[in-house]
């Protein structure tokens, strides 16, 4: 692991990072989190904790269904509202 990865989830694994995204949350009607992408980190994990609710934003050039079907199924476990998908890199 690289160290600006490790450097990474040490500070949004962290206590106190928990605690800023709730103190915010106190302060402001809406909050948006842009966290790592859930494939590549735990750190989505932890952040879910902290949010009422998740939009995904996924890349049509890079995504497979099957892959996304294991992501959505992954934030429903984390016991968190799913909004729903946001999908970019679509051809036109």
């Amino acid at each position: 692991m690289s160290l600006y990865k490790r450097m990474e989830h040490d500070l949004l694994g962290s206590q106190r990072m928990g605690q800023v995204v709730d103190s915010l949350s106190d302060d402001v009607d809406l909050l948006l989190i842009d966290g790592p992408p859930i494939t590549e980190s735990t750190d989505a994990d932890f952040l879910a904790e902290h949010v009422d609710a998740v939009v995904l934003v996924v890349s049509s050039q890079s995504s497979s269904r099957f892959e996304l079907k294991r992501i959505v199924d992954r934030v429903r476990d984390c016991d968190v509202q799913f909004l729903g998908i946001i999908l970019n890199d679509v051809d036109s």
